[in-house]
């Protein structure tokens, strides 16, 4: 008899009952898998899930918790160190198998879709799965697996078992090449922002907004709309530089977005350009239209400034993650 079971607390010395809606395990019992609800009882020595009585060697502590089960239960039955076993392997998401002739086998959850998929497979010769090598013969998984009956509530609760096995892989993969995109880039970028604050640093110091008298500050030299468009130029490279940083460190996982609208667009790249250049490219306009005014070649200058600064920063924390 081949059994996978669940989780319940117990009392030793008192018959118990107990009802396990919302279990995480699966249940299996000559092969077949029984849908929950599971009931378990314990009266004595003797387990009974959804009527069917547990008997034999497979009530026994497997070896690979047997130190744990015998310091943390050594004055208790059998059928009680059972029970504590089979609940705190499937309250987390373990697979238990019981075999009437051996030990209680677990399976961890990561491990459950390759034992479903093999069960569900239509090849009747299906490799027994790597997980339970060493603890079924191929007799048994044979045996197991031609008796097999997959139900709907069974076939639907693997289905969500492998598409969140298959996000937390495709998290997983994406935070690897993530990683990688950001250790490849992290150097050329830190070349390119160097010379950038070097170039914007020089335009800075050599044309720091002077204030001029006239009405509402009013400039027409060409000079002065050279300076404006040289200030907004670098404003819009290094804008696009701490676009560029932002999306590779975020996507990396080494970084948090402290500001609230970019924060909500992190996961989504293409949005956070958008909003970027929009704001960017609006403000650059802005500007560029009102450079005759001294108060837009102030803002240019300042502008220019932080974003000089920002790159600054951006080569700081970069410079940690070049090898």
């Amino acid at each position: 008899m081949l059994v996978l079971c669940v989780t319940v607390p117990a009392v030793h010395g008192q018959n118990i009952e107990e009802t396990l809606a919302d279990a995480e395990g699966y249940l299996f019992v000559d092969g077949q898998y029984v849908k929950r609800p599971y009931q378990f009882v314990r009266s004595g020595e003797t387990i009974e899930v959804n009527g069917i009585a547990l008997d034999g060697p497979g009530l026994s502590i497997g070896r690979e918790r047997r130190r744990h089960s015998e310091d943390s239960f050594q004055h208790s039955g059998p059928a009680r160190r059972s029970w504590k076993r089979i609940a705190d392997s499937l309250s987390n998401g373990e697979l238990v198998v019981f075999v009437t002739d051996r030990p209680l086998i677990t399976v961890q959850r990561i491990d459950i879709p390759e034992v479903a998929s093999a069960l569900m497979s239509l090849e009747s010769h299906e490799t027994l799965p790597s997980c339970l090598v060493d603890e079924l013969t191929e007799e048994q998984w044979r045996s197991w697996k031609e008796s097999f009956v997959p139900v709907e509530d069974f076939r639907l609760r693997v289905e969500a078992e492998v598409a969140r096995r298959d996000a937390l892989e495709a998290q997983n993969n994406s935070s690897i090449l993530a990683v990688h995109r950001l250790n490849t880039w992290s150097y050329p970028l830190s070349i390119v922002g160097m010379l950038a604050v070097v170039l914007a640093m020089g335009h800075l110091l050599s044309h720091r907004p002077i204030e001029e008298p006239g009405p509402a500050g009013a400039r027409t030299s060409s000079q002065v709309t050279v300076v404006v468009g040289r200030s907004l130029l670098l404003v819009a490279f290094l804008s696009l530089l701490d676009l560029v940083w932002t999306i590779l460190t975020a996507q990396a996982g080494v970084i948090r977005e402290v500001n609230p609208v970019a924060r909500n667009l992190i996961s989504d790249p293409m949005q956070l350009m958008m909003l970027k250049v929009g704001a960017t490219t609006l403000a650059i306009t802005l500007l560029y239209t009102l450079r005759r005014h001294a108060i837009a070649q102030s803002a240019s200058w300042w502008s220019c400034l932080v974003c000089t600064l920002l790159t600054a920063r951006w080569l700081t924390f970069t410079s940690m993650f070049i090898s």
